[in-house]
């Protein structure tokens, strides 16, 4: 075995970054998935159509985790008052309806 080749395997491995867009197309893909909170589906729609046609969606997913913006944060909800049941006088009987459609089998 040559010295340059063991002296190559020792080396660690580190692949070249492989990126489908460039560093300025990046920033644009990070800026419309925090301004909009796009999901990833729908910011793969926008990338495609008006940026890169060859983007992925695990390309994208890639992306977004790498830059940190790959979870979208709770949206914040209000918390809503508990509603409790009417009071009715004793002797109440509340009964709920739900006509079923004939199903196809079966006879009239």
């Amino acid at each position: 075995m040559a010295p340059s080749q063991h002296s190559r395997r020792l080396q660690p491995y580190a692949p070249p970054p492989q990126t489908t867009l460039n560093a300025g197309q990046e920033e644009i893909v990070v800026y419309l998935r925090r301004q909009f909170s796009l999901s990833l589906d729908d910011l793969q729609v926008v990338v495609r159509e008006f940026i890169a046609p060859a983007m992925t969606r695990s390309a994208l997913d890639r992306l977004l985790r790498r830059r940190r913006v790959n979870r979208q944060p709770e949206p914040e909800v209000a918390p809503t008052a508990v509603k409790s049941f009417h009071a009715y006088e004793p002797g109440y009987v509340h009964i709920n309806v739900k006509y079923l459609p004939q199903m196809h089998d079966e006879d009239a």
